[in-house]
């Protein structure tokens, strides 16, 4: 077994969304960009996963989303 750790992509600074909670930040575009190239990476590389777990916060999520929409397998 592997075991791959992905931290979240670039995430908006909580006082530019006017948000209160941390785990409410949502994905840049810049870090929605990095993620995708990192699962074209990851792709090249084989890594077929089977499974992607993820923590409930926003940022972690949508990174998770990214990731799973280009790695070959489609884990979920």
């Amino acid at each position: 077994m592997e075991l791959l750790i992905i931290r979240h992509g670039e995430a908006v600074p909580v006082d530019k969304q006017k948000i209160r909670k941390d785990a409410d930040r949502t994905l840049t575009a810049k870090g929605r960009k990095n993620t995708a190239q990192t699962a074209k990476i990851l792709n090249k590389m084989g890594c077929e996963p089977q499974l992607i777990l993820t923590s409930p916060l926003v940022r972690a999520r949508q990174t998770a989303e990214v990731l799973s929409k280009h790695l070959q397998n489609k884990a979920k």
